[in-house]
């Protein structure tokens, strides 16, 4: 019997200023798993994500995310004059839920930032910024978290770096979540399935299992072939 779905997306369609973006999308991701949306520049990803976490609204079409949700955005989104310790509690100090200070210490020294926690984020590389934006999720213990392309303005070194501390997080902790990106490395390390997305107006041309992908190279020749059916 498989797993219960946490994450059910339902023909969900959204345009803006007349023009259709998001064009009847339909996915289900069982709970623990991470599903990896991937998808050209501009077909609507992130606006996929923040329709999922309640920022943007649908034209139609429904959703349910079961269970409490966390996000982590393309940008850290980290206060300046908060230290680490203190961006990773900002969501309590916002009336969230209280946090509990034993998991954030946890959660630093997962990522290597037990040094850093006292840290303002100018004294912080992109990547340890990210790196607390991720703590910041998981701190809330959330049952999903949404992934809109953390990594993207990061180099390849600590872009592979961070994506080992979110598979080895996200499977630590028993974590359902929904992950979109351009970048296919990123989409098979985090994934256990693949989300095809077509150009806009966007739909799903396919979702594939990665146990049945042999890298990166086979899984551009699986995304040509299904691009060139669409053309």
């Amino acid at each position: 019997m498989s797993d219960p779905a946490m994450i059910e997306i339902e023909n969900l369609r959204k345009s803006f200023r007349g023009e259709c973006v998001l064009d009847g999308i339909s996915l289900q991701v069982s709970e623990k798993d991470t599903v990896v949306c991937v998808g050209p520049s501009g077909c609507g990803k992130t606006t996929l994500v923040r329709i999922l976490a309640g920022i943007t609204d649908a034209d139609r079409g429904d959703f349910q995310l079961g269970g409490s949700f966390s996000m982590v955005f393309q940008e850290p989104r980290l206060m300046p004059w908060r230290t680490v310790w203190e961006n990773i509690k900002l969501p309590e100090d916002l009336g969230r839920e209280q946090i509990s200070e034993d998991r954030i210490q946890s959660l630093i020294e997962a990522v290597n930032l037990e040094s850093y926690k006292e840290s303002y984020p100018h004294q912080l590389s992109g990547g340890m910024k990210q790196r607390v934006a991720l703590v910041r999720a998981l701190s809330l213990d959330p049952d999903v978290i949404l992934f809109d392309e953390p990594l993207s303005s990061l180099d390849y070194r600590v872009r592979k770096s961070i994506r080992e501390d979110i598979r080895k997080l996200l499977d630590s902790r028993d974590i359902t979540s929904l992950y979109v990106t351009h970048n296919l490395e990123d989409a098979l390390e985090l994934a256990d399935s693949i989300a095809v997305l077509t150009n806009s107006p966007t739909t799903i041309a396919e979702v594939a299992d990665v146990s049945q992908l042999d890298g990166v190279e086979h899984l551009k020749r699986r995304l040509d072939s299904i691009y060139d059916d669409l053309d």
